[in-house]
């Protein structure tokens, strides 16, 4: 079983990944991070998760989650990936960060764009982007005897590590 924690999972990507995560047989999500609702249910905000999900959103300490999980999925806005990441919780499992942090390889460019400064410039060149073909999800979508594929190919996101 794949123990998952996600940050920002009260947003409209991290409810997307939890949607997802709830569905996936080898997966059990352990840590709902928001800043906005530590200590509320998770089904109190998002009430279609009514007996699916009975735990409280934490808050976005990735050191902590990252020694209670495998993997750490990050549905937050731009710069808060980088400036939580560091050797050590890359050391202990994996991040899947859903904003541009590692996306874009130039961080000139990135700093630009959003109008921050990079606070994890010494990773983005090991960081990989992983988007999924439409014309492989099509055909899979199509395909009734592979549903197990469809599920990996939601998976494919950008990863650091």
């Amino acid at each position: 079983m794949i123990k998952a924690g996600i940050i920002g999972a009260t947003g409209y990507a991290g409810n997307e990944i939890v949607r997802l995560l709830l569905g996936h047989k080898d997966v059990e999500i352990k840590w709902f991070g928001s800043r906005s609702y530590i200590d509320q249910q998770y089904a109190d905000i998002y009430q279609n998760f009514f007996k699916l999900v009975d735990a409280k959103c934490m808050d976005d300490n990735m050191a902590a989650l990252a020694d209670e999980v495998d993997v750490i999925f990050t549905a937050t806005p731009q710069g808060l990936c980088a400036s939580l990441i560091n050797e050590e919780i890359l050391s202990k499992c994996k991040v899947i960060d859903l904003s541009a942090d590692f996306r874009i390889k130039d961080v000139k460019k990135y700093e630009k764009w959003y109008g921050i400064e990079h606070k994890a410039p010494q990773f983005i060149d090991e960081a990989v982007y992983g988007l999924c073909e439409i014309r492989t999800l099509l055909s899979l979508m199509q395909s009734p005897e592979h549903p197990e594929q469809e599920e990996e190919l939601k998976f494919r996101i950008f990863t650091v590590r």
